[in-house]
This record gives structure tokens, C-alpha cells and sequence, in this order.
């Protein structure tokens, strides 16, 4: 088994997991992060487990939530600040 550190730090910059937490927190704003994270660590493992044979469905499912989780947080926070931008841009223009 890798170790933890190792994996979460992979994981939270591996460019296609950072796609499948983006599809999934916009397709569940309503219900939450912590739904987001949960499918998009469910979809990578998946993918992940049908890549490589060597390696069995759950091996990385600690390590990949973890690091959906955090990217999902960074995702919404970024959001939040764009918009706050905006609304503040707007309010200059008038």
C-alpha cells in the first residue's frame, strides 16, 4: 500500500481528477461538497481500477476522497470569489 501523503499529494494534482470533481460539484451544487467528493472519488477509482490491472477497486478510495474533498472546497472557494468580483465590478460601473 502507498503511503498516504504520497497519494493525496498525486491525487490532488492529477489534472483529470480535478475534471471529474468540477463535472461533479456543478452537477450537485445543491446537495454539497461532500457529495461531489464522494462521486468524483467513486468515478476516479473506478476509472482507476479499470486502467490497471495490477491494481484492485478501494486501494487509493482514502487518499482520492481526501484529495476530491480538497479540491472540491478550492473549486467552490474560487467560485465564490469570482463572483464577489463580479458583483463588486458592477457595482463601480453604475
Amino acid at each position: 500500500m502507498e503511503p498516504l501523503a504520497a497519494v493525496l499529494v498525486v491525487s490532488f494534482l492529477d489534472p483529470v481528477r480535478a475534471l471529474i470533481t468540477f463535472g461533479c460539484t456543478f452537477l450537485s451544487r445543491k446537495h454539497g461538497i461532500l457529495v461531489a467528493a464522494v462521486a468524483s472519488s467513486i468515478v476516479c477509482e473506478t476509472i482507476l481500477a479499470g486502467a490497471h490491472v495490477w491494481s484492485f477497486w478501494g486501494q487509493g478510495i482514502v487518499g482520492g476522497f481526501i484529495a476530491s474533498l480538497l479540491q472540491a472546497v478550492v473549486l467552490v472557494c474560487a467560485i465564490r470569489v469570482v463572483r464577489r468580483g463580479r458583483v463588486a465590478s458592477r457595482g463601480q460601473i453604475s
